[in-house]
């Protein structure tokens, strides 16, 4: 042959070209890949140990391969092929069935451009189509960046997780870390479908009957997370009861619960603590005409509050706002019988925001349950309100608790002319037992 001529595959391409050549028609290959039950590959051992150090290790090392097979069992042929053609054309097209895959292959070869590639796509691609079997793939190869990727994504977007059939392909370990999640939107109806949905298939894949005693046994403790005693007795009634997921004596200790929001036996409160998210803001209304009339209160609103958990109080809903002077903190143990006085008080007036009807606390939060806190708003004189001077009504209530799903906030003594509301949003961490 003639040094040129047309029939010349070197004829008027660069090295990058030549090289791909040699990757799609493989002349001059010194190397095969053997793979169960598959066509072997064939590839240069020069090109892949100019790109990889593992390869250069194995065919150029102290202890190099001396054979000119070697046998892969531990990477698909399919994912393999991909990663020859990145090593020899610097490119490749992954999808979202075959990136972890070749991720993998990338790190056990030492493929930093490979790695990057399938990181670059796994970062632009999460959505709540696909999180869940990503999240799953990257807790199976350990790669922690992308499982905290997967888990701001999810935290983000629950209810949209939650809601598609990607769901279906989480592990039951993972099922009960994602409802256990303190910052996911507060959705649990949403959750408990979701639930019910993985059960029935996590059923069918393993091919056994679709019944509530093989629905609960699938979900194991992941089920706990629920937090029942946070749905609304029509939720409750017209979609838990019917999925029997619950037993009937479950069923029977949860409807007080949901419908009188009394505190719960201990037994159904351990095995369904239903602590509300942080996320959640609620809302506890102070009547008027609740309580026993007892002393006046010149110029100051009083309440105190004795939470189970730790709580954020947000907001509280009073009359006359703009005529607060300052707000002073005491803590109290419940427990402790000594005088009041012995108790420091603390003026939090910096971490107030007033508005229409409304004081905003920015940051004020009761983090020790078993203790007592009493907030005091002091008044300013105010001729334009309750003639010369403001005065509240002190009460003691008769019914001083409300109960939340797993928590519950005292309110033993308040004064309610002009206290309205309290908002407050439920933190992550719970009484020491």
């Amino acid at each position: 042959m003639e040094e040129g001529s047309p029939s010349d595959w070197r004829t008027d391409i660069g090295v990058a070209e030549s090289v791909k050549h040699l990757y799609t028609n493989k002349p001059m290959s010194d190397i095969t890949f053997t793979f169960p039950d598959q066509e072997p590959i064939k590839a240069h051992k020069l090109i892949l140990g100019m790109r990889s150090a593992v390869f250069e290790a194995m065919f150029y090392g102290t202890m190099a391969e001396k054979n000119s097979e070697v046998s892969i069992n531990d990477i698909e042929r399919d994912i393999f092929d991909m990663m020859l053609q990145f090593i020899y054309t610097n490119t490749v097209e992954v999808t979202g069935e075959s990136v972890i895959w070749c991720l993998n292959a990338g790190k056990k070869y030492c493929i930093e451009g490979l790695v990057k590639l399938c990181k670059n796509f796994l970062e632009n691609s999460i959505s709540a189509d696909n999180v869940c079997t990503i999240f799953e793939q990257a807790k199976l190869f350990e790669l922690k960046y992308l499982v905290v990727k997967c888990e701001n994504y999810i935290e983000n977007n629950a209810v949209e997780v939650a809601q598609n059939d990607d769901f279906e392909n989480l592990s039951q370990d993972s099922l009960r870390c994602f409802l256990a999640y303190p910052k996911i939107k507060p959705a649990e109806i949403e959750y408990f479908m979701a639930v019910n949905r993985w059960a029935e298939a996590k059923c069918k894949q393993k091919k056994i009957e679709v019944t509530p005693d093989n629905k609960r046994a699938e979900l194991g403790d992941a089920i706990n997370e629920i937090k029942f005693g946070l749905l609304n007795p029509e939720e409750f009634a017209k979609i838990v009861t019917p999925t029997q997921l619950l037993t009937a004596a479950e069923q029977a200790q949860i409807y007080p619960w949901i419908i009188l929001k009394t505190w719960p036996s201990e037994d159904i409160l351990n095995t369904f603590p239903s602590i509300p998210r942080e996320t959640a803001d609620i809302c506890v209304n102070i009547p008027d005409n609740t309580g026993i009339a007892d002393i006046n209160l010149q110029n100051k609103v009083v309440v105190k509050i004795s939470p189970s958990h730790s709580i954020q109080v947000k907001s509280f809903v009073i009359r006359l706002p703009s005529a607060i002077e300052n707000v002073k903190l005491v803590v109290e143990d419940d427990k402790d019988d000594s005088d009041n006085d012995t108790n420091d008080e603390e003026d939090i007036s910096a971490q107030i925001q007033t508005a229409t009807r409304t004081i905003h606390f920015k940051e004020l939060i009761l983090n020790t349950p078993g203790k007592t806190y009493t907030l005091t708003f002091n008044l300013k004189r105010c001729r334009d309100y309750y003639a010369e001077d403001v005065q509240c009504l002190h009460y003691e209530r008769s019914d001083e608790r409300y109960v939340h799903g797993g928590v519950y906030i005292k309110l033993p003594e308040f004064t309610s002319n002009l206290l309205k509301s309290i908002t407050y949003a439920v933190n992550v961490s719970s009484p020491e037992k």
